[in-house]
């Protein structure tokens, strides 16, 4: 995969693409329920379902990989928004943070736009 991307991304760049990638948003730890169960079991107290960014996942392998192997490109990483101060809550201004694993919900990332927008506009001068 790692090698796929590279090419890939090599074959773009000798185009004149510039290549952003968009980092994977850390996700809950593996064998852990989905966000939404535990939020729906804690109305009260949807803080409980919060996990640790660095014991989640954030990125995949491949990616990570293929970014070391390619210093050209760009990397965009919104877990600064997704988990801050290195703590993934459930819920952030009043809006369900994840929906199943590790994929953010719609209303989530609708939110994340204009941060996302200005950052990749950063990334593309």
């Amino acid at each position: 995969m790692v090698e796929g991307l590279v090419s890939y991304w090599r074959q773009l760049q000798a185009r004149g693409v510039r290549i952003v990638v968009l980092l994977d948003n850390p996700g809950p730890p593996k064998g852990k329920r989905p966000v939404y169960e535990c939020v729906a079991q804690h109305v009260t107290d949807p803080a409980y379902c919060t996990f640790d960014a660095i014991r989640g996942s954030k990125g995949s392998n491949a990616q990570r990989g293929a970014i070391e192997a390619d210093e050209a490109v760009a990397v965009l990483d919104m877990s600064d928004h997704i988990c801050p101060g290195g703590s993934c809550p459930p819920i952030i201004g009043h809006v369900l943070v994840y929906r199943q694993g590790s994929h953010l919900t719609n209303t989530y990332v609708r939110s994340l736009a204009p941060e996302l927008t200005r950052r990749l506009k950063r990334a593309l001068r």
